[in-house]
Parts: C-alpha cells; structure tokens; sequence
C-alpha cells in the first residue's frame, strides 16, 4: 500500500507499507554452520519518499533539478538473527540544455543502509544502476556512492525521430556488509568507466528511447556494452 500526497507541483511525499513473507531453501554450496538449509521469515516493510521536482521538459530534452529520498523500514528475523534492517538514499539530478542541440545531465547518488554481514545487501554496481560497461550484479553492498555525467548531442531530428549522439563518465564505489565507510574510498573499491554511445527516441511516445553505451576500463578490467529503455537517468 502507497500514499502520495502533491504539496504543490513542485514536491510531492509518499509514505507506504507491506507485508513480506520470505523462504530460502539451500540446493547447493558450502555447507556453513551460521546458515540453515531452510529458513522461513515474516516481515513488514515501511516506505517514506520525498520527490522535490523542478525539471522542465521540451521534448527529449531536459533543465533543471529534482532530488529523490527514499526511506526505507523493515522489522522481522533475518538469517543473521537480526530484526530490524534501516536504508536512506538520495538521488541529485542536474540537467542543463546546451545551446539547440545539447543536453548535459549529471547524477550523485549517495546510500547507507544497516551495516550487518548478509549475503544480501540492498545497495549494487552494475550497468543498469550506476556504472555502464561493468557488467549485470558485479557488486554487493551496504553503502554506495556513484557520480554519473553525460552530454547527449542531437545528430538527425525529423518530425517524429530523434538520433542521438552520447557521451559519459561514471565512477563509483560500495561498502561491503561489515566494513566500514573508509572503504568508500579506497582505490580497489572504486569502478570507474566513461564511453560513447546512441539514443534513439520517438518524440511523441514518453520514454520511447532505445540507449545503446559502450564504457571503457580504465585498468585491466573489461569494458562493456549495454542496451536499455529510457534515458540512463
């Protein structure tokens, strides 16, 4: 269950609540003595939102700035023996039109949520959240923070159809369940790529934009290309 509320056109709040009910059942892998083979649990989830949007839209293109919140709740025996579990994240957006054709766009998204060793931690690095051409579900993680930045060029406009160049840089790093937060920065948690790629876009359809990306490694690591709907962010 989800309530939104408008304050104005501008913010909007949300707050929620569930009902959870979890069962692991263990096929294969080590056996370890802290882990059951089964393990049944009931939980209740909480949601609170906070959406300050002031983006204008002309089309494909976009100005302005919105800031997401997102806290989340959750009460319940976990594996670990722990009940409660607590995440906060925040999303900044900045967008700047360049001169007809151009479209900058820049993200900052910070994490933190309950800091217990658990094979399952809420936060990920992957190409569909935050750091293009690394690869789906590489990392794990109680915390995480991640810069992206990209500029889109307009290369064919027609009455319907948009061809887009694209250019970005994301870096980013997690906190993986039990470290400290020092970890953040440290240079072997951090993954960074930057690349080129397309946009395609159906003006009249909202999110009607097939993205292609490569991004590039810049140490020994594999880069990667990546396929999506709707612009990245």
């Amino acid at each position: 269950m989800l309530l939104d509320y408008e304050l104005n056109l501008k913010n909007k709040v949300s707050v929620g609540f569930g009902l959870i009910t979890e069962k692991y059942l263990k096929k294969k892998g080590e056996d370890l003595p802290e882990v059951p083979n089964e393990f049944e649990t009931n939980k209740y989830l909480g949601k609170a939102f906070y959406d300050y949007n002031a983006l204008n839209y002309h089309y494909y293109f976009t100005e302005g700035f919105r800031s997401f919140t997102n806290f989340t709740f959750v009460t319940g025996k976990n594996i670990n023996g722990d009940r409660q579990f607590v995440s906060f994240e925040n999303d900044l957006f900045f967008y700047k039109r360049i001169k007809s054709k151009g479209n900058w766009a820049t993200r900052l998204k910070i994490g933190l949520a309950t800091n217990t060793p658990s094979p399952f931690p809420p936060f990920a690095i992957d190409n569909n959240q935050n750091i293009r051409g690394i690869g789906n579900l590489v990392k794990r993680g109680s915390g995480v923070w991640a810069v992206n930045t990209k500029y889109r060029h307009t290369l064919i406009e027609k009455k319907w159809f948009v061809l887009q160049a694209n250019s970005f840089w994301d870096i980013g790093s997690l906190r993986q369940a039990g470290e400290n937060l020092n970890t953040f920065f440290k240079n072997k948690s951090i993954e960074t790529r930057a690349g080129v790629g397309v946009r395609i876009i159906h003006k009249f359809i909202f999110r009607a934009i097939i993205r292609i990306d490569y991004g590039f490694s810049f140490d020994n690591s594999p880069g990667g290309l990546v396929f999506g709907i709707g612009q990245y962010f």
